[in-house]
């Protein structure tokens, strides 16, 4: 009696805590799926600022049309947008990456964004570094991990911390 008791909570605990998983990426579906003007880029662009407030949520992991689709916003960021654009639109193809846990990417793309001095201006360069950081650290690749670290800390003390994790919290002088 006790096994079916178990087995019964564990079906209602998965039940609930998928629906609850599935209502988050119902939430965040988006409707367009081509970028033609830059209406769409700002729509496409709200869809990923969105994805970037789910960074707390491990089991969020985009599709691959949300790939295609952030690179069909790179395609016409270069074509038409600004610089700004076009590194916001590298950043959502990183976003991907990151949120499917592919190292290698996130490393590769998140060099490539870290070492351009304008998206260094922009916000999204802390959660950038944030997640290079992680997988650095995750790929134990220390010596390369050492070389971003000032730049990480000047970011948290310009922009903040990540998870609100102040910076004096992490570094005891």
């Amino acid at each position: 009696m006790q096994s079916f008791l178990k087995i019964a909570l564990n079906f209602i605990i998965f039940f609930f805590l998928s629906i609850s998983y599935s209502q988050s990426l119902d939430s965040l579906k988006i409707s367009i799926t081509d970028v033609e003007n830059k209406n769409d880029f700002k729509e496409v662009a709200l869809f990923f600022k969105e994805v970037e407030n789910q960074k707390t949520n491990n089991n969020f992991k985009l599709l691959e049309e949300h790939l295609i689709l952030a690179q069909k916003n790179l395609i016409w960021a270069v074509k038409e947008g600004t610089i700004e654009e076009q590194l916001l639109a590298k950043y959502f193809i990183f976003l991907y990456y990151n949120s499917n846990n592919n190292e290698v990417e996130i490393i590769t793309r998140g060099n490539e964004l870290i070492s351009i001095p304008e998206f260094l201006k922009l916000p999204e360069s802390i959660f950038t570094l944030f997640c290079l950081k992680a997988s650095l650290e995750r790929t134990d690749q220390f010596n390369t991990l050492l070389q971003i670290l000032p730049l990480y800390y000047k970011h948290m003390e310009d922009y903040g911390a990540v998870f609100g994790v102040k910076l004096e919290q992490l570094v005891r002088f």
